[in-house]
């Protein structure tokens, strides 16, 4: 059985060099699953609806890295993301424990306002838009307002 041969054929891939470029089956994950572990080649799947033609896209090695290499840096960025709202939340607790001891109410409006002001204009130094940033912080605070009430 060659490399392309059986279950890895069902990818409806090419092989290019040591690639194996192949289209990723929309429906049935369990088939691209098998497919992928049945061809020993690195897999670079595209969706069917793509409008990139793969006798147009050379892969070479160094898009191939590229892509690994960004890939990477997003993860890194996504893990560090992720790191700071744990760091957040963890802050939000302690926060809600001073209003619980306070008795001052977990929603407070006027700081909301400044709150997204502030991260707005802070998003747009970033060349992020404002309702990118709005609809973020909406679910960044509701988690918040959700993880104080719990306190109460």
């Amino acid at each position: 059985m060659n490399e392309t041969d059986g279950k890895s054929e069902l990818l409806g891939g090419v092989k290019k060099g040591s690639l194996y470029v192949a289209d990723l089956h929309d429906a049935d994950e369990e088939l691209n699953r098998a497919a992928a572990e049945a061809c020993p080649m690195r897999i670079i799947r595209f969706e069917k609806s793509s409008n990139m033609k793969l006798d147009s896209l050379s892969t070479s090695k160094k898009q191939v890295d590229d892509l690994e290499r960004i890939r990477g840096a997003i993860n890194k960025i996504d893990a560090s993301i992720l790191r700071h709202l744990s760091q957040r939340m963890d802050l939000v607790r302690e926060l809600g424990e001073l209003k619980k001891s306070a008795d001052l109410p977990v929603i407070d409006k006027e700081r909301e306002k400044v709150l997204f002001a502030r991260l707005e204009e802070l998003g747009r130094e970033y060349g992020l838009s404002s309702v990118y940033i709005h609809d973020l912080w909406e679910i960044v605070l509701r988690e918040s307002i959700q993880e104080q009430k719990k306190l109460s």
